[in-house]
């Protein structure tokens, strides 16, 4: 019991420290529960199969011809292993072609 009381203080003190230097905080309650892939929901995402039909619907109906090309892409690369990359990668997340649109590091 001790341990666990060790453990969680441990937590909080650090999510404490990440905090107040702006990073994410590491250790949240829902990491100690399993996940299931593409049924859990990611960090900003929707769960697998909402993100597949938002995704059908959006390579047909979308309002630009961009939005519906990463739909396209997204629905293309969803069952390949190691789609998420290739789909950041030919998206241009990866190495984008602007070097102005990268991300900045704090």
């Amino acid at each position: 019991m001790g341990a666990l009381i060790a453990l969680i203080t441990t937590a909080i003190i650090v999510n404490a420290i990440y905090k107040k230097l702006g990073l994410r905080e590491p250790y949240q309650p829902g990491a100690a529960a399993p996940s299931i892939a593409g049924l859990n929901p990611g960090r900003y995402t929707d769960i697998g199969p909402v993100k597949i039909a938002k995704d059908i619907g959006t390579s047909f109906a979308g309002k630009k011809p961009e939005t519906r090309a990463r739909a396209r892409t997204r629905l293309l690369t969803t069952f390949v292993p190691g789609g998420a990359q290739i789909s950041r990668f030919t998206q241009g997340k990866i190495f984008p072609a602007n070097k102005k649109t990268t991300k900045k590091v704090r």
